[in-house]
């Protein structure tokens, strides 16, 4: 996982997931970037995904309750 997110960093996630968006839209349509093994590039994903998930959660949850606050 990224040090960043974990620091409070919340930017660099999206930069991670748009740039394994990338590795398919304009790459081979492959899970071995750079030789990268396939398991290692899912693990990636799977993190990245979970963490993009929690942050969308978290907003919606915030933003319903300044909608039910006004």
């Amino acid at each position: 996982m990224p040090q960043a997110p974990l620091a409070g960093d919340r930017r660099g996630v999206v930069f991670y997931a748009a740039a394994i968006r990338h590795i398919y839209v304009h790459g081979y349509l492959t899970a071995h970037p750079n030789r990268c093994e396939a398991a290692n590039v899912v693990s990636i994903c799977d993190a990245l995904s979970s963490f993009i998930l929690a942050l969308i959660k978290d907003d919606f949850t915030r933003r319903l309750k300044v909608a039910k606050n006004s």
